[in-house]
């Protein structure tokens, strides 16, 4: 038994979607009644930020166990295009109750794990679901944190991220178009150092953020800054929502001037394949 799902799950990373694939998935797991330890440990193999694997999985892995109990045959793409289209709806909810968008932002973080375990139990990992996955990502992390400065009318922070978050999906957009699929440092470091856990502002600790800072701001609590940390001498106080607009915007930029370092790079590389082809073709 523990062989066979063994084998489902390497095959689904092999992005194995056939119609044949799919029934046996779901056979399978209908036949088998996987148990919440098992749908949690499937739930903990894909890669995720530290928040994720620390609390949010184990959160993901009930909603998925007692989603399956309750409807075994459920798609993971219904659930990946559950969080998609609820991504609208959830942002525009702030400018009624900036504290429920924001919970329910992190509620969709938490489905996005669910999607994911949902494939792998199945077999059912492809890449059309992946795509639909990354898309539903891209609307909630990018309109969801924008509105919300711009409910506590801090338009110029909502602007500046907007626009490196147009930035960095067209340098991302034009790298991916000319040599496929890339990968994030955070990505990399967690390839290399062989674990799960990914380094950086994943979407588990980028809607964390938003939801402490909306609850502060709804409890009226400033943040101190001293001037000389550890030695509380002078300082002053901040707006928590300002002060995680201020974050944000550090990050984001950090990561628009590392995808426009990595671009002659890149293309050096393609310029020397491109090389190396046409000199196999002459020869």
């Amino acid at each position: 038994l523990h062989s066979l799902r063994r084998r489902q799950r390497q095959m689904c990373i092999r992005d194995s979607n056939t119609f044949d694939d799919w029934m046996e998935g779901v056979n399978n797991y209908i036949k088998y009644k996987l148990t919440f330890r098992e749908t949690l440990k499937v739930c903990k193999e894909g890669r995720a930020g530290l928040l994720a694997h620390a609390i949010y999985k184990y959160i993901a892995a009930v909603i998925t166990f007692l989603i399956l109990k309750l409807r075994p045959k459920v798609k993971a793409e219904s659930v990946s295009f559950l969080t998609y289209i609820l991504s609208i709806p959830v942002a525009l909810i702030i400018f009624y109750n900036p504290l429920l968008g924001a919970t329910l932002y992190l509620l969709l973080e938490i489905l996005d794990s669910v999607d994911g375990t949902i494939a792998r139990l199945k077999n059912t990992c492809n890449k059309g679901g992946g795509l639909l996955d990354n898309g539903a990502g891209a609307l909630r992390h990018t309109f969801i944190p924008i509105l919300i400065f711009v409910y506590y009318n801090h338009l110029l922070i909502a602007f500046i991220i907007a626009f490196l978050h147009a930035v960095k999906y067209r340098i991302r957009w034009h790298i991916t178009s000319s040599v496929g699929k890339i990968k994030g440092i955070g990505r990399k470091i967690a390839e290399k150092r062989k674990s799960r856990i990914l380094l950086g502002l994943t979407g588990d600790i980028l809607s964390t953020l938003i939801l402490v800072a909306v609850v502060l701001a709804y409890l009226g609590i400033t943040i101190e800054i001293p001037l000389i940390p550890l030695l509380n001498i002078g300082g002053f106080s901040i707006d928590p929502i300002l002060l995680t607009g201020y974050i944000l915007v550090t990050i984001f930029t950090i990561f628009c001037i590392a995808d426009i370092i990595r671009l002659p790079k890149i293309a050096f590389r393609i310029y020397r394949e491109n090389v190396k082809r046409a000199k196999g073709l002459i020869n």
